[in-house]
């Protein structure tokens, strides 16, 4: 099964963004959370290619969790992905995430 999770926006001097794509990706098997958080990050990496931009182009991170208690895990695989200095960042707990998603990250990046 596969579903829409995000758009991926350029954005220019002149005139409005453009979206480039919109990722059809997998949904991780229930319970698998480390999967859940790797999907998240490797769009995120997709949507910085699109801009010929990498991980250490991003200035901030925010990460939504459903369960808090899961953070050293999501840190852990975000280690894999961003080496130091780290970018910014702010992860926070909400109640419910859209599509029964456990995680959610957005990313400002600069060049």
């Amino acid at each position: 099964m596969s579903i829409n999770l995000m758009k991926s926006l350029r954005f220019s001097e002149f005139g409005p963004p453009s979206v480039l794509r919109i990722e059809e990706v997998p949904i991780p098997e229930p319970g698998d959370f480390g999967q859940e958080v790797r999907n998240c990050l490797e769009n995120v990496g997709r949507v910085l290619n699109d801009a010929h931009m990498n991980y250490s182009d991003i200035a901030s991170v925010q990460i939504y969790l459903v369960d808090l208690s899961q953070f050293q895990e999501v840190n852990a695989i975000y280690k894999e992905y961003f080496k130091s200095p780290l970018p910014a960042g702010t992860t926070v707990q909400v109640a419910k995430l859209s599509l029964g998603a456990h995680i959610e990250v957005s990313a400002i990046a600069r060049k």
